[in-house]
C-alpha cells in the first residue's frame, strides 16, 4: 500500500503532492474530490496549485497520504470499510484522523471512529488515556459514547491511573457523576477521583466547571458512611474539601430544603430492585423474604418512593420512580394478606383451619368466616416463609424468574412485630414504614394500633419512629412532597375521617385537614401535587366517593364518583390516568367480587368502565405495582371459593389486555398466597454486604397465557 505514488491511469486529472518527508505522491483527483472537501475546493479554484497541478504538505508523510488514496480508491470499488480496518493500529489510525480532519473527508474519519469504537471496550488502560485524547481533540461522538460507557465501568481503576485522569474532560467527568449506573464501591470513590481530577487537570477544566462536578456528588451517599466526618477531613483537594463541608452541614440541618434542591443526589449508584414480601400474620418475623434483582440498567429517580398498604395498593402510583421501577402494594395487602372485616354484623365460623389457611377475615355483615383465635394471633407482619428472599430480573413476561435466598438472621429478629395484621406500608426516601395495623384481630379496630417501623435500606435494619396521633388500621398511607400521609382507617371509637401527615426529618406527625366523610377499606394513590381517595367502607354500606387532596393548597374537593361503589380494591396511576381494579362489594346482602375496572380522565374528571374486566373472580387482597405501561397485580381473594390465589394479573394499558401468569414458590404453604409485595430499590453494596453468594438459590419458572377479556 505505501509507495511514492498511486497507481492512476493514463489521461486522469492526476495531481502531484510533495509530502513532508519530501517524496512526492501522484493522486487522482477525479476520485480524491467525490471524498474529500479539500480537494473539491481546490480542483474548482484559480489557486497556482491548481493551476500547476502541484501541492506540498508539510504536516504529514507521503506514506500515510497513500495509504489515504488507497483506502478511497478500494472504498469506492467495494462500498465497505470493513476489510480495510484489519491489521490497523492506534498509530496509523491517529494518522489517519489527522489526514481526515485536514483534507476533510469524512469516510475515512467514520472509519477511523468505527474502528477505535470496537476497540475501546477492550482497550488496555495506556491505550485508553489515547482513546479519550483523541476524542477530545477529534469530538469523535460515538467513541464518546463508548469512553461513558468504560469509564463508568472501570472507573474503581480510572480513579488510580493519573495518566487518564490528565486526559478526561469535563464532559466525560460529568456523565460519569451523573450516571446511575457507575460502579464504585462507594460515593467516597467519586470524590476521590474528582479531587485526583481537579489536581492533575485543572488547566483543561474551569472553575464553573468544577463547580458543576461538585454538585454532582451525592452528599446524602456520603453520610450513609459512619466515618464520613473522618473521611472529609481527610481529603487533599482543598476546593473539594470545602465545599463537601458545605454541603454535607447543609444537607443535615435541613434536610427537606436539601432534598428540593438537589434531589439527583438521593438516588443510587447500580441500584437493586428489591421485593419485600410482607406476610399475614403467620410468619414469626417482621422481615422474612426479600426479592432481589440483578442491577439496574435504568436511572431511578429514587427521591420520593412508593406506597403500599390498602391504600398503598395504589402504591405503583408514586410518580417519582423510573419506568418499571414504581411499585406498590395493594390495599388489602395492608391488612396483611386478611381482608379485615370492619363492617358490623359479622358472623364468623369456628374452624380455625378454615380462616387462616388463605382465607379472607370478612368483615362486611351477613359475612360467614372461620375463625380461630390461635391461628388468627399467631400471625406477625412478615415477609412470606422464614428466611426467604427471592429476586427478579425485569424481562418479558414469558421468561421473567424469581430467586429465592435466605435472609440473614439479624435482618429478621431485630423488631418486635406484635403479630402485625390491616397495617400499611409506604416508601418514603431510603426507609419503607410500616404504620398501624392490628396486634390482634378484632372485627372493627377493636385493637388498632398507632406504631411506627422504619427499615433503613442502606443498612437494612429496623427502627421504631414516632408513633401516629391516633390509632388506626385499614387506612391509606402514601408518600408525597417528602411526607407521608396518613387516610382514614378504623379503630375502637369507630371509622376516622381524620388525617395526619409524617414529616421524616423532624419524626413528628401533624394533623390535616380532615376527609369529609368517615371510611376505611378505601384506596388512595398519588399523582403530581394530588392525592386521591377512592371508594371503601363507611361501616354501613360501600362507596363509590372519589375525593382529591393537593398538597400545595391543603385542601380536599371533590371527583367524580366510581361507577361501581367497592372496597378492598386497588387504585393505580399509570400513563397519567387513574386505574380502579378488583374488590368487592355488597349484593343482596351478599359479599360478591368486582371484576369490572375503571380508568379515570383527569383532565375531563370522567370515570370510564374498561371493556376488559379483570379476568377471574380472585379480586380482593392484590398487591399492585407499575412496570412501565403495565400495571401488575399478584395473589387475589375469591368470596366465591373462599380462599387465596396466587397467580400474577398483567394489564397492558396500551390496549387493556391481559397477561395471566402462574407463579410457582418453593414453599407452598398458604403464607405465600397471603402475601403482600412492595418495591424497593437497595444498594448494590448493600445487597453485597448482607446476601452473600453463599445464600442457596431456588428458581421457578412462570406459564403465561393471553387473554382478552370482554
Amino acid at each position: 500500500m505505501m509507495g511514492d505514488h498511486v497507481k492512476v491511469d493514463p489521461g486522469k486529472d492526476i495531481c502531484s503532492c510533495t509530502c513532508s518527508d519530501g517524496r512526492t505522491v501522484t493522486v487522482d483527483l477525479q476520485t480524491l474530490c467525490s471524498y474529500s472537501g479539500y480537494f473539491s475546493a481546490l480542483r474548482q479554484s484559480e489557486m497556482q496549485e491548481t493551476l500547476s497541478r502541484s501541492i506540498t504538505f508539510h504536516l504529514f508523510s507521503s506514506d500515510i497520504l497513500t495509504l489515504v488514496t488507497n483506502l478511497i480508491h478500494q472504498y469506492s470499488m467495494t462500498k465497505t470499510w470493513t476489510p480495510l480496518l484489519d491489521n490497523m493500529s492506534l498509530t496509523v489510525i491517529e494518522d489517519l484522523l489527522f489526514v481526515s480532519d485536514y483534507l476533510d473527508i469524512p469516510s475515512i474519519r467514520e472509519m477511523c471512529e468505527c474502528w477505535l469504537t470496537s476497540i475501546c471496550s477492550v482497550a488496555e488502560l495506556d491505550h485508553f488515556g489515547n482513546l479519550v485524547l483523541l476524542c477530545n481533540v477529534y469530538n469523535l461522538k460515538s467513541l464518546r459514547k463508548e469512553i461513558y460507557s468504560y469509564c463508568k465501568i472501570h472507573m474503581m481503576v480510572i480513579k488510580d491511573d493519573l495518566s487518564v485522569l490528565d486526559v478526561l474532560s469535563f464532559d466525560i467527568m460529568k456523565e460519569v457523576l451523573e450516571s446511575d449506573e457507575t460502579d464504585v464501591d462507594s460515593e467516597w470513590d467519586l470524590v476521590d477521583c474528582v479531587g485526583k481530577l481537579f489536581n492533575h487537570n485543572e488547566i483543561n477544566i474551569s472553575s464553573e466547571e468544577q463547580h458543576k462536578l461538585l454538585t454532582l456528588i451525592r452528599v446524602p451517599r456520603l453520610l450513609v458512611d459512619q466515618d464520613h466526618q473522618l473521611l472529609l477531613k481527610d481529603l487533599e483537594n482543598d476546593l473539594v474539601k470545602t465545599f463537601l463541608q458545605t454541603a454535607v452541614a447543609s444537607c443535615k440541618s435541613e434536610p427537606r430544603r436539601y432534598t428540593k434542591t438537589f434531589p439527583w443526589q438521593f438516588r443510587l449508584r447500580r441500584p437493586r430492585k428489591a421485593v419485600i414480601c410482607f406476610r399475614v400474620p403467620f410468619a414469626k418475623y417482621l422481615m422474612s423474604a426479600v426479592m432481589v434483582s440483578p442491577v439496574c440498567e435504568v436511572g431511578v429517580d429514587d427521591k420520593q418512593g412508593v406506597t403500599s398498604n390498602k391504600s398503598s395498593t395504589h402504591t405503583g402510583e408514586l410518580a417519582h420512580s423510573a419506568p418499571g421501577i414504581v411499585c406498590s402494594t395493594s390495599e388489602s395487602s395492608t391488612y396483611t394478606g386478611e381482608l379485615a372485616l370492619s363492617a358490623p354484623g359479622i358472623v364468623r365460623n369456628t374452624s380455625e383451619s378454615s380462616t387462616y389457611t388463605g382465607e379472607l377475615a370478612l368483615s362486611a355483615p351477613g359475612i360467614v368466616r372461620n375463625t380461630s383465635e390461635s391461628s388468627t394471633y399467631t400471625g406477625e407482619l412478615a415477609l412470606s416463609a422464614p428466611g426467604i428472599v427471592c429476586s427478579t430480573s425485569e424481562t418479558p413476561a414469558a421468561s421473567r424468574e424469581l430467586n429465592f435466598h435466605n435472609v440473614p438472621e439479624s435482618l429478621r429478629k431485630n423488631i418486635d412485630s406484635k403479630n402485625l395484621r390491616e397495617f400499611a406500608v409506604a416508601k418514603l426516601g431510603r426507609s419503607v414504614y410500616v404504620v398501624g395495623g392490628q396486634g390482634r384481630y378484632s372485627l372493627a379496630g377493636q385493637f388498632a394500633l398507632d406504631s411506627v417501623m422504619r427499615l433503613d435500606l442502606d443498612a437494612l435494619q429496623w427502627h421504631m419512629d414516632t408513633c401516629m396521633l391516633s390509632k388506626r388500621c385499614l387506612f391509606s398511607l402514601v408518600p408525597a412532597e417528602g411526607q407521608l400521609l396518613a387516610i382514614g382507617g378504623v379503630n375502637s371509637e369507630g371509622e376516622l375521617s381524620s388525617v395526619e401527615s409524617f414529616n421524616p426529618y423532624d419524626h413528628t406527625w401533624t394533623p390535616v385537614a380532615s376527609l369529609g366523610y368517615r371510611v376505611h377499606e378505601h384506596s388512595a394513590c398519588v399523582y403530581k401535587d394530588d392525592v386521591y381517595v377512592s371508594g371503601g367502607h363507611n361501616g354501613h354500606h360501600h362507596l363509590n366517593s372519589v375525593s382529591c387532596y393537593n398538597m400545595v393548597s391543603r385542601e380536599w374537593r371533590e371527583r367524580a364518583t366510581l361507577l361501581f361503589a367497592r372496597s378492598y380494591h386497588c387504585m393505580i396511576e399509570c400513563g397519567g390516568k387513574l386505574f380502579v381494579i378488583g374488590g368487592c362489594k355488597f349484593r343482596r346482602r351478599q359479599l360478591i367480587t368486582v371484576q369490572i375496572c375503571e380508568v379515570y380522565n383527569m383532565e375531563a374528571n370522567q370515570w370510564t368502565q374498561l371493556v376488559s374486566k379483570f379476568p377471574t373472580h380472585f379480586t380482593a387482597s392484590l398487591s399492585t405495582w407499575r412496570m412501565g405501561s403495565d400495571i401488575v397485580l399478584v395473589g387475589g381473594y375469591s368470596f366465591r371459593q373462599n380462599r387465596y390465589r396466587t397467580k400474577q394479573y398483567i394489564l397492558h394499558t396500551d390496549d387493556y389486555t391481559w397477561t395471566v401468569e402462574q407463579v410457582n414458590f418453593p414453599n407452598r404453604t398458604f403464607g405465600w398466597k397471603e402475601a403482600v409485595f412492595h418495591e424497593v430499590l437497595l444498594g448494590e453494596n448493600t445487597y453485597s454486604q448482607t446476601f452473600d453468594k453463599t445464600h442457596r438459590v431456588k428458581r421457578f419458572s412462570t406459564k403465561h397465557t393471553q387473554s382478552n377479556v370482554s
